[in-house]
């Protein structure tokens, strides 16, 4: 991962970090920023209100250019499945999100 595209993952998980209204908290190790953990809190008056969704995301080096992996782990040993974008795996199917 070159430098430039590390700093920009860093300014933009910082982003996220310091957005008060967002419920999507991450942690990372600053030894692999490429490797996120993400805890997204289900916004009020919605279906997903007061869940806990976990997630992993994985940057690749050629990020943004490819998009990032993720892997909802929120599923109960693949028994549920919240949205139609993330498989009972876990996989999580990004490159649709946004589009329609």
């Amino acid at each position: 991962m070159s430098d430039r595209t590390i700093l920009r993952l860093q300014r933009e998980l910082m982003d996220v970090q310091k957005n008060p209204e967002t419920q999507i908290h991450i942690w990372y190790d600053e030894t692999n920023i490429k490797h996120v953990h993400a805890l997204i809190v289900g916004p009020p008056n919605t279906p997903y209100s007061l869940g806990f969704f976990d997630f992993v995301i994985n940057f690749g080096d050629d990020y943004p250019t490819t998009a990032p992996k993720a892997l909802a782990l929120t599923t109960s040993n693949g028994r549920v499945r919240f949205n139609p974008n993330i498989y009972a795996n876990g996989k999580v199917c990004l490159s649709i999100l946004g589009t329609w």
